[in-house]
C-alpha cells in the first residue's frame, strides 16, 4: 500500500470514532435532557396534584364550618360558595352540598354528601366527604365527667368513639404495645386532656419515653379524626333535659320485674301479682316505675322495633339484654334519670329469687345489644363484691355517663367491653337527643369523577 493511501485510511477511522464518540455523546445528552425534563415533568405533575388536593381538602372543610353554622339543612343540593373560591397561590375550590334526609323521622340521623373539586393549574383533585350529624348514641362511650385509670389498660378494648369532657387516662404495664389499650377514635376537651400512667399530661397518643402506646398507634398518631384534645364537650345536661321530656309522650308502665319478648312486653308489679302483657305495635317510649330500687329488665327474644326505656329513677339489668342491632330490630335505648345499675344475682348471697323466667341471671357473662344513658348518673353494678371471679360485660351499642367508674376490685364484680353498633351512626333510638352538629364519617381521596354525579353511592 502506498504511504498516502495508509494516512488517508487513517484519516478515515479517525474520522469515523470521531463521529461515532459525538453521536454517543449527542445520544447521552438527548437522553439525559429527556431523563430531566420527563422528572421535572414528574415534579410538576405532583406539585400540581399536591396542591389541588390541599385546595378540594380545604373546601370540605370550610363547607364542614358552614354546615354547623347553619340552623336547618336545605333539602335540596346547594352550593355553600357559589361560584367555588380562590385560594393562595392560584388554586381554588368548587364545592356542593347534598343533603340526605332520615329515612324514618323518628330513627333517622340523615346525612349529608360533601362533594369538593379543588385545582391547580392543569389538575383537578376530587373528593367526598360523607357528614352526620352526632347524637348521643353515636359514641361507644361519652362521660360527662373523667375516664378515671384502670379503664383504658393493658387488654381494654373499645371499638367505637370515646369522648369525656373531662380527662382520659391511659395505663400499660408492657413496655411496648404489646397489649396495650386500643380504642377507635378518643376525644377530650381543653379543659380536660389525656393523662398517662408514666409521662402525665399529654396530646399525643405515645408520648416520648412513655410505656404507653394508645392502639391503633400509626392512626392515632396523624390527629384528627380519630385523635383530639380540643373537641367541643357534649353538654350531657342538656341531653338529660331532653330525654325526661319523653316522658310527656310515652306509654307508663308500673313493674317490679319485665321481660323484653319481640314485639312485646311482659311485666309484674310484684311477686303476688299475675304477668300483664304490653304490646309495642306503635309504642316507641316506653315509662317504666316500680321495684324497691327500679325495674329489673331482661330479655326473652330479640325486639322486632325500635324502643326507648325510660326510668325517672334507676333501672336495673337483671340478665342479657337483646333490643336488636339498629336497622335489624333495633335500636333500643335504656334511659335512667338515676343510675343504670346490674343487679347481684341471688345466687350468690342466698337470697330468694323468683320463679323463672322472672329470676335475675347476672351470675356469668352478661352481654347487653342496646345503647344506655344515665346522662345524671352512671353506669354501675349493685356491689362490687359478686361475682366472685371477675365476669366480663359487653355492650354491643354504647354507653353515655355523667359519671364513670369501675365494676369491681379487680379480683371480683365486672369487667366491661364496648363495641359501638355502626348502624347508630346512621340511626338512634326514639327521643335520643342530637348532641354534636356535622361530624364526617367517611373520605373517599381522589374520587373518580363517576361518583359525583347526581344520585351517585360509592362510599
Amino acid at each position: 500500500m502506498k504511504p498516502n493511501t495508509r494516512k488517508h485510511a487513517r484519516r478515515g477511522a479517525v474520522l469515523a470514532m470521531v463521529i461515532g464518540v459525538a453521536s454517543v455523546l449527542m445520544f447521552l445528552v438527548l437522553a439525559s435532557y429527556m431523563y430531566f425534563r420527563s422528572n421535572a415533568g414528574t415534579a410538576v405533575f405532583k406539585r400540581d396534584r399536591l396542591m389541588a388536593a390541599y385546595a378540594a381538602e380545604s373546601g370540605a372543610n370550610l363547607a364542614m364550618h358552614h354546615l354547623r353554622a347553619l340552623e336547618q339543612l336545605p333539602r335540596e343540593p346547594f352550593d355553600p360558595f357559589p361560584g367555588g373560591f380562590s385560594m393562595p397561590e392560584g388554586s381554588s375550590a368548587r364545592i356542593s352540598v347534598h343533603p340526605s334526609g332520615p329515612s324514618n323521622p323518628l330513627t333517622g340521623n340523615g346525612m349529608a354528601e360533601i362533594r369538593s373539586v379543588g385545582t391547580y393549574r392543569s389538575q383537578d383533585y376530587r373528593l367526598i366527604v360523607r357528614a352526620v350529624p352526632r347524637y348521643l348514641s353515636g359514641f361507644a362511650l361519652v362521660v360527662d365527667g373523667d375516664i378515671p385509670a384502670g379503664f383504658f389498660k393493658d387488654g381494654s378494648v373499645v371499638e367505637g368513639h370515646v369522648h369525656s369532657n373531662g380527662k382520659v387516662f391511659f395505663d400499660s404495664a408492657s413496655p411496648d404495645s404489646t397489649d396495650d389499650p386500643w380504642v377507635s377514635a378518643v376525644s377530650t376537651t381543653v379543659s380536660g386532656g389525656f393523662f398517662f400512667s408514666d409521662a402525665g399530661l399529654s396530646d399525643l397518643p405515645h408520648p416520648p419515653g412513655s410505656r404507653v402506646w394508645v392502639r391503633p398507634w400509626p392512626r392515632h398518631n396523624q390527629g384528627r379524626p380519630s385523635w383530639s384534645c380540643t373537641q367541643e364537650p357534649v353538654d350531657m345536661h342538656r341531653a338529660g333535659l331532653e330525654l325526661s321530656g319523653l316522658f310527656g309522650g310515652a306509654v307508663s308502665v308500673t313493674a317490679a320485674r319485665m321481660l323484653l319478648d319481640g314485639s312485646r312486653v311482659i311485666y309484674r308489679r310484684d311477686t303476688a301479682s299475675p304477668p300483664e302483657t304490653l304490646s309495642l305495635q306503635g309504642v316507641s317510649v316506653l315509662s317504666v316505675s316500680g321495684g324497691y330500687d327500679g325495674t329489673i329488665l331482661k330479655s326473652r327474644a330479640t325486639l322486632t322495633a325500635p324502643l326507648t326505656i325510660i326510668s325517672r329513677g334507676n333501672l336495673v339489668l337483671g340478665g342479657p339484654i337483646d333490643g336488636g342491632l339498629a336497622g335489624h330490630g333495633g335500636p333500643l335505648g335504656l334511659v335512667a334519670m338515676g343510675d343504670i345499675i346490674v343487679e347481684t344475682d341471688p345466687e350468690f348471697t342466698g337470697q330468694e329469687d323468683w320463679d323463672r323466667p322472672w329470676d335475675i341471671e347476672t351470675d356469668s357473662h352478661i352481654s347487653i345489644r342496646a345503647f344506655l344513658a344515665a346522662p345524671r348518673g352512671r353506669f354501675r353494678a349493685r356491689t362490687g363484691l359478686y361475682p366472685p371471679g371477675l365476669t366480663r360485660i359487653s355492650i354491643q351499642g354504647g354507653l353515655a355517663a355523667g359519671t364513670f367508674t369501675g365494676f369491681g376490685t379487680g379480683l371480683t364484680g365486672y369487667e366491661l367491653g364496648i363495641s359501638h353498633d355502626p348502624g347508630l351512626v346512621s340511626m338512634h333510638p326514639p327521643g335520643f337527643p342530637q348532641v354534636w352538629k356535622w361530624t364526617p364519617v367517611s373520605w373517599l381521596m381522589d374520587a373518580p369523577r363517576e361518583a359525583f354525579e347526581e344520585g351517585s353511592d360509592t362510599i
